[in-house]
């Protein structure tokens, strides 16, 4: 893992190069400091002792609030194109978003 000290603006210059994002180098300043921040803060994390703690996939028990699915009848056509502005035959008709 990364010290804080290492992340400087050239580490933030080459992280925001991947990601193909222009940085001014008040920005690279500012991003840099608040990287350093973050990496402190997990280092700090990095000194509890969490060999007894179970893996989670959430922090709070939550059971599963999902029904279980049913086949049941659906809307008619009629009525579920009723508030279409525009259809064609017994579909939406939508502007077009891929030129050609």
């Amino acid at each position: 893992m990364a010290k804080s000290s290492q992340i400087d603006a050239e580490t933030v210059r080459h992280a925001a190069r991947l990601s193909r994002v222009n940085l001014n180098d008040e920005e690279l300043d500012l991003f840099a400091g608040q990287m350093r921040e973050i990496v402190a803060y997990i280092d700090k994390l990095n000194e509890l002792d969490t060999g007894n703690v179970e893996p989670l996939a959430q922090a709070v028990d939550t059971p599963n609030v999902l029904r279980e699915d049913r086949r049941r009848p659906s809307l008619k056509v009629s009525r579920a194109l009723s508030n279409a502005p525009e259809k064609i035959g017994g579909l939406y008709k939508v502007p077009a978003v891929i030129e050609g």
